[in-house]
């Protein structure tokens, strides 16, 4: 059923209502017949896909247009995350990730997973930072390594219009926690009980007290699968961690409709549960990508554009303070600018000059992202290298007459490599301008790209 058609026709002030009261709402009157569990997973704090191509997904103001859609078919929804809410790779994700747990609240969710990347920026920190945003994170089998006791709440109970349903989760026994390169000391002893032993216990203790039974499962689709099958009275399992192989329908393992939505939040899922009384007659369940058929709800669209361009600012003016102390190091091989390479290859730097790759830093002055650390590297040449490109006002190797190489935007040696390297014999150095493509090209930036048909655009 495409329900996109009910957001633009269900009233906004009505939506809004809906938003505001999430998924602690009880209805007046008898319980209803059929609740929806919508889930995501693996956020690690991306608010919204890039822009550079087509055929992307994900966005916080997509995935309120999904929910305000859901709330039309029917307001009783429960909202849930898998984990992975942070990322460990650079510190202003952590601001990322404050925005999005702010949001998630906003729109309703409260009970939330613990898996492996949430804890890199240290236990406590995760602890505070769930706290302040309003989320509720359950682990039933992530303790401290020194105490053995559990780190957080093993499960909790969501009213969902007088219907009760309850959520825990686990870790796969595997799992691995990776403390950030940005701190020191991390808390992050974590003991990992078994998570067979604490799922059936979460099971014993929930199902006398609840109505719909939901176990998170942060581990792989199979382990998931099995695990599942041996759990007996579970209604609904979410797969969460990094697996990308979704289960778009659902699948089912023993009691318990299995579900995985993929990764970096990018899909959703509605699970449809049918209640006789209040007891769980039928699971249905589809998972829809958040592409850009979902209209962006404004006001979220408009609130994120903010916080990122206020990020952006700040973020630039941290590259310019300190980027030259690290990346102005001349060292053997450097990079020497477009411009050098082109007093050889004429006709070569005029095809590049009329394709996307000669425009495109552009594109991220245009969107206010050119000091996002994980925009700007596709869209320059050498970011953070020996003479590569360090901000907009200082972009590369300075000379000996004081200017700079221009490097913004995707230059020769962006794909074959520092130009001071061109005639050292090396047979690869025009073949690894392929392989460079696959950096920046990836299944998640670039859905749709096709290397024969981009290769075609810009062969030289």
């Amino acid at each position: 059923m495409n329900l996109r058609p009910l957001v633009r026709l269900a009233s906004g002030l009505a939506l809004a209502a809906l938003v505001a009261r999430g998924s602690q709402a009880t209805a007046e009157g008898p319980a209803p017949n059929e609740i929806i569990i919508s889930h995501t997973s693996d956020d690690r704090g991306d608010l919204a896909p890039c822009g550079c191509s087509s055929g992307q997904k994900g966005g916080i103001a997509r995935r309120a247009a999904f929910i305000d859609s859901t709330r039309a078919l029917n307001p009783h929804v429960l909202l849930l995350s898998t984990g992975n809410l942070f990322d460990v790779s650079e510190q202003y994700q952590v601001d990322r990730t404050m925005f999005l747990m702010r949001t998630m609240k906003q729109l309703g969710y409260h009970t939330v997973g613990v898996a492996g990347m949430d804890l890199g920026w240290g236990i406590r920190f995760y602890q505070d930072s769930v706290a302040s945003a309003g989320l509720l994170p359950v682990s039933a089998n992530l303790a401290d390594r020194a105490t053995h006791q559990l780190l957080f709440k093993p499960w909790n109970i969501e009213d969902v219009a007088g219907v009760r349903v309850g959520i825990f989760s686990v870790a796969a026994h595997s799992i691995e926690f990776e403390p950030s390169r940005h701190i020191a000391n991390s808390d992050t002893a974590v003991e990992v009980l078994d998570p067979a032993a604490a799922a059936r216990r979460a099971v014993e203790e929930l199902r006398p007290q609840c109505d719909v039974l939901v176990g998170i499962l942060n581990m792989g689709n199979h382990d998931a699968d099995t695990l599942a099958g041996k759990l007996q009275g579970l209604d609904v399992a979410l797969v969460g961690a990094t697996d990308p192989n979704m289960l778009r329908t659902g699948l089912r393992a023993g009691t318990a409709m299995l579900v995985s939505d993929g990764v970096r939040g990018q899909y959703m899922s509605r699970i449809r549960v049918a209640l006789q009384g209040k007891k769980v007659s039928r699971v249905t369940a589809e998972v829809d990508p958040l592409d850009d058929t979902w209209p962006e709800v404004e006001s979220y669209a408009n609130s994120r554009k903010a916080f990122e361009d206020a990020l952006n600012e700040r973020l630039s003016k941290i590259q310019r303070d300190q980027g030259l102390k690290t990346t102005l190091s001349r060292g053997t091989d450097h990079y020497v600018g477009n411009e050098a390479c082109a007093r050889c290859h004429v006709e070569a730097h005029n095809i590049w000059n009329g394709t996307k790759h000669a425009h495109a830093f552009a594109i991220l002055k245009r969107k206010k992202k050119d000091a996002m650390p994980d925009c700007v590297p596709c869209h320059v040449t050498g970011f953070q290298k020996p003479g590569g490109y360090v901000d907009a006002d200082n972009t590369g190797l300075q000379q000996v007459d004081g200017t700079r190489h221009n490097l913004q935007n995707v230059q020769c040696e962006a794909c074959h490599g520092m130009a001071t390297q061109h005639d050292t014999g090396d047979p690869d150095y025009r073949a690894r301008a392929r392989a460079a493509c696959k950096t920046c090209h990836t299944p998640e930036q670039s859905p749709n790209f096709k290397f024969e048909e981009a290769w075609a655009r810009i062969a030289h």
